[in-house]
């Protein structure tokens, strides 16, 4: 049996739990690759995504082809995102950036983003009944 076999073989024979270890480790790896969230959740999902695919090599037998399959979803994933950020390069996308948040004072209240023309009116906030007290 070749080493090609044997990976098939493995791969073959994986369970729910080995599933859901590639699972949690592609999808850890993926928060790491991104740049949406804070520097802080990226390094607990490096942490994540390291003991995830730890997890998937140490339950499939032999670990050596958990550790190849692990690595072959993660190179995979780096080659994706290679090719995703070299066609935004070529198109001119890479230059530009978009604010991560507004500041509080950009964002005003719904009733001041609202165009007042075309017979709109302003909204104005509910106004509900006093409460009868006994």
């Amino acid at each position: 049996m070749t080493d090609w076999n044997g990976l098939q073989d493995s791969l073959a024979l994986t369970g729910t739990l080995q599933l859901g270890l590639a699972f949690a480790a592609l999808c850890c790896y993926a928060i790491v690759l991104s740049g949406i969230f804070s520097p802080n959740v990226r390094l607990f999902s490096a942490f994540v995504s390291l003991a995830s695919a730890g997890g998937l090599a140490a339950s499939i037998q032999p670990w050596t082809n958990g550790v190849i399959l692990g690595a072959i979803g993660m190179a995979g994933m780096g080659l994706f995102t290679a090719l995703v950020w070299t066609l935004s390069a070529l198109c001119g996308l890479a230059g530009r950036r978009a604010p991560r948040s507004l500041p509080l004072t950009a964002a005003g209240p719904l009733t001041d983003a609202l165009p007042l023309n075309g017979g709109a009116q302003r909204l104005r906030a509910a106004r509900h009944a006093k409460a009868r007290t006994a």
